[in-house]
């Protein structure tokens, strides 16, 4: 007796497909870039280096790059917890640009 192929009843889950970062408009450039400034102001400050301070913040050193070179527009999650790593009130950091 054969046995019939079993039907996978439970439906397949659809694989994130990787989706380039949008790149900054250039009317958007100078303030994305001022944010960049700015917190690489601040790391430069506390004297850490780039990768103990991904690690602490839980991003990865590219999405760090990519925040700190203006390239793209970042996640605000990321770009909160790079503030508040360095003990600021996000409106407060927003305001002194």
């Amino acid at each position: 007796m054969k046995l019939k192929p079993t039907i996978d009843t439970e439906p397949k889950q659809s694989e994130k497909q990787y989706k380039p970062p949008k790149p900054v408009a250039p009317e958007d450039k100078t303030f994305m870039l001022a944010i960049a400034g700015k917190l690489l102001e601040l790391q430069k400050k506390e004297g850490i280096s780039t990768a103990e301070l991904c690690r602490k913040v839980r991003i990865s050193r590219y999405t760090y790059l990519l925040i700190t070179t203006g390239q793209v527009y970042w996640n605000s999650e990321n770009v909160l917890k790079l503030i508040n790593y360095y003990g600021l009130e996000a409106k407060l950091f927003f305001k002194s640009l």
